[in-house]
Protein backbone atom coordinates (compact mmCIF):
# COMPACT_ATOMS: atom_id res chain seq x y z
CA UNK A 1 0.00 0.00 0.00
CA UNK A 2 2.67 2.18 0.61
CA UNK A 3 4.24 2.00 -2.53
CA UNK A 4 0.51 2.96 -4.38
CA UNK A 5 -0.02 5.94 -2.05
CA UNK A 6 3.85 7.44 -3.27
CA UNK A 7 2.90 6.86 -6.90
CA UNK A 8 -0.47 8.46 -6.23
CA UNK A 9 1.32 11.38 -3.87
CA UNK A 10 3.92 11.75 -6.96
CA UNK A 11 1.38 11.47 -10.49
CA UNK A 12 0.13 14.70 -12.37
CA UNK A 13 -2.58 14.46 -15.42
CA UNK A 14 -2.09 15.23 -18.42
CA UNK A 15 -4.73 16.01 -21.27
CA UNK A 16 -3.92 15.05 -24.81
CA UNK A 17 -4.87 18.21 -27.20
CA UNK A 18 -5.60 17.86 -30.37
CA UNK A 19 -2.38 19.68 -31.63
CA UNK A 20 -0.15 17.63 -29.50
CA UNK A 21 -1.63 14.38 -30.71
CA UNK A 22 -1.37 15.88 -34.61
CA UNK A 23 2.66 16.96 -33.32
CA UNK A 24 2.90 12.93 -32.70
CA UNK A 25 0.87 11.32 -34.99
CA UNK A 26 3.27 8.83 -37.46
CA UNK A 27 5.96 9.46 -35.74
CA UNK A 28 5.95 5.58 -34.88
CA UNK A 29 6.41 2.70 -36.76
CA UNK A 30 3.25 1.52 -34.03
CA UNK A 31 0.52 4.14 -34.71
CA UNK A 32 -0.62 2.78 -31.31
CA UNK A 33 2.26 3.91 -29.59
CA UNK A 34 2.36 7.78 -30.74
CA UNK A 35 -0.16 8.64 -28.20
CA UNK A 36 3.29 7.96 -25.59
CA UNK A 37 4.76 10.51 -27.49
CA UNK A 38 2.25 13.06 -27.07
CA UNK A 39 1.84 12.30 -23.81
CA UNK A 40 5.85 12.50 -23.03
CA UNK A 41 5.44 16.03 -24.96
CA UNK A 42 2.11 17.38 -23.05
CA UNK A 43 4.21 16.80 -20.03
CA UNK A 44 7.48 18.25 -20.67
CA UNK A 45 9.05 14.46 -19.98
CA UNK A 46 12.85 14.27 -20.13
CA UNK A 47 12.93 10.95 -20.80
CA UNK A 48 10.37 7.66 -21.63
CA UNK A 49 10.83 4.49 -20.50
CA UNK A 50 10.13 1.67 -22.14
CA UNK A 51 10.80 -2.24 -23.40
CA UNK A 52 8.99 -0.98 -26.65
CA UNK A 53 11.25 -1.39 -29.90
CA UNK A 54 9.16 0.89 -31.67
CA UNK A 55 10.17 3.58 -29.03
CA UNK A 56 13.14 2.71 -28.43
CA UNK A 57 14.65 3.37 -32.07
CA UNK A 58 13.60 6.84 -31.76
CA UNK A 59 16.02 7.82 -29.17
CA UNK A 60 15.88 10.66 -28.99
CA UNK A 61 12.81 12.11 -30.00
CA UNK A 62 11.99 15.47 -30.03
CA UNK A 63 14.55 16.10 -27.24
CA UNK A 64 12.93 13.22 -25.06
CA UNK A 65 15.67 10.18 -24.18
CA UNK A 66 13.70 7.07 -25.19
CA UNK A 67 15.45 4.36 -22.80
CA UNK A 68 14.71 0.80 -21.73
CA UNK A 69 14.43 0.20 -17.63
CA UNK A 70 18.33 -0.85 -17.15
CA UNK A 71 19.44 2.34 -19.23
CA UNK A 72 17.48 4.63 -17.35
CA UNK A 73 18.67 3.16 -13.67
CA UNK A 74 22.39 2.89 -14.75
CA UNK A 75 22.28 7.03 -15.24
CA UNK A 76 24.63 9.09 -13.10
CA UNK A 77 21.15 11.42 -12.03
CA UNK A 78 18.19 10.21 -11.41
Amino acid sequence: MAFYETIRRHSQIFALTGAVLNQAKGQCRDGTDDFILALALAAQAEVIVTSDEDLLVLHPWQGVAILTPAEFLSRDKI
